[in-house]
């Protein structure tokens, strides 16, 4: 089944003006599916089988396998006047936003219509970039957490204390002040003592399965939130099998920020991450990617788990199929 996202900024277009030519173009996107040609496609006049000069490039686009009096039938406007927006729309328009084909929308060819710009239709996802930027947000404040975590193991043990963030163990830079994040030297010694307590509650607890050790948590105040973020990143490490510390930190980032847009949903999001790398993993093996297949700690860091449009698949390709 063919689809595309219209959004509102359509009625900014000057294609919003031409009424006949905006119906047969929308009619048009409904019944069009996506379709790569390898061979240039020469245009053809609407009311003769002559070309008409233009000829659009190899690509990706979108392919209406349909004579024009049908794309006109399904709109429902008159013959001669459908017909009449047909031409318009396959002539350049240069009051069109978009320079791409001369402004050009949609051209006969041999089998049917092609629309040129029906991959930018297609594609667009508005909502990606939304979460990525809470995402970026959320990780900041991780960020700023894990550092007061190491400015308290700095004030109380005065000693190097360790660092995920390259995956391998390296000494703090010492210059780090409690100023800088705002706290008081009490506040940090009680925070240091309520991360002991929470590290003595977990070391009396029975071992998981295989005998690894028990996830630590990032974040530098432990709470329902982390200990529930802190389960669902075991599940999904266990179930994928990575065994780095930096993997598992990047998991359990992601799974308390997902947490905190669907609150007890520890099941939902666990199934989430794994479903999203196995599929990310069979599109690789499919050769569906633009790029080679990236580290688990890359898919979930980034928060490409959250969206397939993140993974970069080739045009036209479909994940979960």
């Amino acid at each position: 089944m063919g689809f595309a996202k219209i959004d509102s900024s359509i009625v900014d277009s000057s294609l919003w003006f031409d009424r006949d030519a905006r119906d047969i173009f929308v009619t048009a996107l409904l019944m069009a599916l996506p379709q790569e040609f390898v061979e240039d496609l020469p245009q053809l006049k609407i009311t003769a089988f002559e070309p008409t000069g233009f000829v659009a490039p190899p690509g990706w686009y979108g392919f209406v396998r349909s004579a024009g009096i049908a794309i006109v039938d399904r709109a429902k406007i008159e013959r001669e006047a459908g017909l009449a927006a047909l031409v318009r729309l396959g002539e350049p328009d240069t009051e069109s936003r978009s320079k791409k084909h001369d402004g050009r929308r949609m051209i006969r060819i041999e089998g049917g219509f092609v629309i040129l710009n029906y991959m930018s239709f297609r594609d667009r996802d508005y909502t990606a970039a939304d979460r990525m930027r809470r995402l970026r947000e959320r990780q900041k404040e991780l960020e700023t957490a894990r550092k007061v975590k190491e400015t308290a193991n700095k004030v109380e043990d005065d000693a190097p204390t360790q660092s995920c963030v390259t995956g391998e163990s390296r000494n703090v830079t010492p210059n780090v002040t409690l100023e800088t994040h705002n706290v008081t030297q009490a506040e940090v010694i009680g925070q240091k003592a309520e991360v002991k307590s929470h590290t003595a509650e977990k070391k009396k607890s029975p071992p998981r399965s295989g005998g690894d050790t028990p996830l630590s948590p990032a974040a530098g105040a432990f709470s329902t939130e982390n200990d529930e973020a802190h389960m669902v990143a075991t599940a999904v490490v266990d179930t994928i099998g990575l065994t780095t510390r930096w993997a598992r930190d990047q998991i359990f980032e992601q799974a308390k920020f997902a947490l905190k847009e669907h609150p007890g949903d520890l099941d939902g999001v666990r199934d989430t991450m794994i479903t999203s790398w196995k599929e990310y993993c069979a599109c690789a093996k499919k050769g569906k990617l633009r790029a080679p297949l990236t580290s688990p700690e890359k898919f979930f860091g980034d928060g490409k788990w959250l969206s397939s449009k993140l993974w970069g698949l080739k045009n036209g390709q479909r994940a979960y199929e």
